[in-house]
């Protein structure tokens, strides 16, 4: 199934509980973290451009992008099966296919993010990256299928070409 939270509501949670911490006279102390077993990356925004877009991926590589919050239900829901996910990807992508996430709970995604496509309405969301080729640019693919392990992995096996799973 698909399940997933709004991005609105996510960030309408997030300014009433740094509200209640500010009347309460204690720091916010932000999300609670989701932790991702296995992910080679946890994007910031500062590390945006370079860990998605950067020349530092190998020519023929990709990358799987999860945005996630730490407060939607259906992200929890899906992070044991992200886990499975990547673990798979580590296996059968030969070591050409990396992970990230990145945690729009209280960030935007990047302007280099949305100029090649990447526009987050809810969470999880799934992004497949392939790398710049030459001069071509990296391409941006869309995961719109079911939050499934398997679906998923097919889903990897025909964009990157690569027996996962």
């Amino acid at each position: 199934g698909r399940t997933e939270c709004g991005i609105h509501s996510t960030r309408k949670k997030i300014k009433q509980m740094r509200k209640e911490a500010e009347k309460a006279g204690r720091d916010f102390e932000g999300t609670t973290s989701l932790p991702c077993p296995g992910c080679d990356y946890e994007i910031s925004p500062e590390t945006f451009d370079d860990v998605v877009f950067g020349s530092g991926k190998e020519n023929d590589g990709f990358l799987l992008l999860e945005f996630y919050s730490p407060l939607c239900g259906g992200c929890k829901e899906f992070a044991p099966k992200f886990k499975k996910i990547v673990k798979a990807a580590n296996q059968g992508g030969g070591g050409r296919i990396k992970t990230g996430r990145f945690d729009i709970t209280e960030h935007d995604v990047p302007k280099s993010g949305v100029d090649r496509g990447i526009s987050i309405e809810a969470t999880p969301d799934l992004y497949l990256v392939k790398s710049a080729v030459a001069k071509s640019g990296s391409t941006v693919i869309h995961y719109d299928g079911e939050h499934e392990v398997e679906p998923i992995l097919q889903w990897m096996s025909k964009e990157t070409g690569l027996d996962v799973g």
